[in-house]
């Protein structure tokens, strides 16, 4: 959390509302609080004239870096930002109309197959090399893994080298995704955005719906990964996202967090040993 009350929180978002638009706080009709993640806090702006905004009060810049996040945009070519703080995090964008997947919806075949060409579009960006390259042992150091998981995450990396790089989100879940109308998937919060191996956004997908493994088959036929090799990826992107809940400010929600994500390392570890 930021350290704000939820009435300072909102005067701050008027703040930066009012500031990057050149509305004035009458012409807002609506504001509700849609996020209050571990990262930052958004807000949903109606206005009076049927415009609709997203304000953003960013959070946790010792481990998010706003200018990273803003150069993938930037090389992405997505235009939704009206302003964009690259000190802090505070952002301003339009309001995209459309909805997260529910939890019926995430595991849909049908819907995993549109999601994977989602995926592979945005991988089809071309590679800017000012992006940072996900370090896989960033987190490293203060997490508490019992040495098997430790040697089994630092193994399967090095067989993991000559893996494609990409474009990578890094943070696909339901969400950070958005399907407007009946066949259009469109990603936002592009805050952990990384150069990264080419499976990553699957298998963070995979994980934070907690797919039932013979569900990926999907995947692996897409993407031209055996169920040995999905099982692998699957355990390292789940002991790394466990790894950075250790370097998260420990409140209830991301212990509550924690223990999810360890439980689900160790049932893929189960699978990769």
């Amino acid at each position: 959390m930021l350290g704000f009350s939820k009435k300072s929180n909102k005067e701050k978002a008027n703040k930066i509302f009012t500031k990057s638009t050149g509305y004035h706080t009458y012409d807002i009709a609506t504001c509700s609080l849609i996020h209050d993640g571990f990262t930052n806090i958004s807000y949903r702006y109606k206005l009076e004239n049927g415009n609709e905004y997203q304000i953003r009060i960013g959070n946790d810049q010792e481990f998010i870096n706003r200018k990273n996040e803003k150069l993938f945009l930037d090389s992405i070519g997505n235009k939704d930002y009206i302003s964009f703080d690259t000190k802090n995090g505070n952002a301003v964008k339009k309001w995209i109309i459309g909805k997260n997947p529910d939890e019926k919806t995430s595991g849909k075949i049908s819907f995993l197959n549109k999601l994977n060409k989602s995926i592979e579009k945005l991988h089809t960006n071309k590679l800017n090399k000012q992006i940072l390259y996900q370090d896989f042992g960033e987190f490293f150091e203060k997490s508490s893994l019992e040495p098997e998981i430790k040697s089994k995450y630092l193994s399967l990396l090095e067989t993991f080298r000559k893996d494609k790089l990409v474009m990578s989100h890094n943070d696909i879940n339901p969400a950070n995704t958005l399907i407007i109308g009946n066949n259009q998937i469109y990603f936002i919060d592009y805050e952990w955005a990384r150069i990264n191996y080419y499976w990553w956004d699957i298998t963070n997908y995979i994980r934070e719906v907690n797919l039932p493994l013979w569900k990926t088959y999907i995947f692996c036929l897409l993407n031209n990964i055996s169920f040995k090799q999905m099982k692998q990826r699957l355990f390292v992107c789940t002991c790394f996202a466990y790894q950075w809940t250790f370097y998260m400010q420990q409140t209830d929600k991301i212990v509550k967090y924690q223990k999810e994500v360890k439980k689900l390392m160790e049932y893929y570890f189960k699978k990769v040993k």
